[in-house]
């Protein structure tokens, strides 16, 4: 599936009725998949920062390099009418229920040295083919940004369902010519991936992309894994998924 992204005028009209956000979107690669980023997102990013640090934070599965807690999704009511519009323009959610599937403090905490084979590539969010992902920085562009990618063998830069079986026999084969990848966050075009495209981190900015896009966190040249917000890698991370 491929998303249409916004019109010209869409984005015009957006930029018009949300002043206070600085908006752009991003189209890459063959598919032209559409990156929507937003600065200045939320009028309530340092009272998340506070509130983050009241949380109990924990590993949530073995995908995450890190630990995480929950955030309270009503931070994104002041937003829900934008990010409705967004859904339904851009990733064409039209008339369509939209469910929240996650809202989550996330920091990346895991040393390059723990990673597991799967945190050392980059990903797809698996699930529904249509799932949008909305990462909002609580951090700053030092904490590098997110990578976009196609993969070399296959040429795919999203991974669907229908796909995802060749997908995996050719990880596989990767593996077997290339060998396993030594622990380390991912950077740049090696291993087999090319990367597409590269959004900073920047404070209170945030990303939506289709969760079926392949892409990495990048941590930036000089990562601390703590969970600090004057020096971790902070963010909440969002799924919304139609009904």
């Amino acid at each position: 599936m491929m998303f249409s992204g916004l019109s010209d005028s869409q984005l015009s009209m957006m930029v018009e009725q949300h002043p206070h956000w600085t908006l752009q979107q991003i189209r890459y690669g063959k598919g032209q998949q559409p990156i929507i980023v937003i600065d200045n997102f939320s009028p309530h990013a340092n009272d998340l920062i506070e509130d983050s640090q009241a949380q109990i934070f924990d590993h949530h599965g073995p995908h995450y390099p890190g630990v995480q807690a929950y955030a309270p999704a009503k931070y994104l009511e002041p937003s829900q009418a934008a990010l409705r519009y967004l859904l339904s323009h851009a990733f064409d959610y039209d008339d369509i229920k939209v469910t929240l599937e996650m809202c989550m403090y996330s920091y990346v905490t895991a040393q390059p040295s723990t990673l597991t084979q799967l945190q050392r590539y980059p990903h797809y969010d698996g699930g529904n083919p249509r799932k949008v992902a909305l990462l909002h920085y609580l951090c700053g562009e030092s904490q590098g940004g997110t990578q976009f990618y196609r993969h070399d063998r296959t040429g795919f830069e999203t991974v669907f369902p229908e796909n995802a079986a060749e997908y995996r026999q050719a990880r596989e084969e990767d593996i077997e010519t290339l060998g396993l990848r030594d622990p380390a966050y991912f950077e740049g075009t090696e291993h087999g991936f090319t990367r597409l495209e590269f959004v900073p981190a920047r404070f209170n900015r945030a990303i939506l992309y289709p969760s079926s896009t392949i892409h990495s966190g990048a941590l930036g040249s000089s990562p601390q894994f703590t969970t600090r917000p004057d020096a971790g890698r902070l963010t909440v991370n969002t799924f919304f998924v139609p009904a």
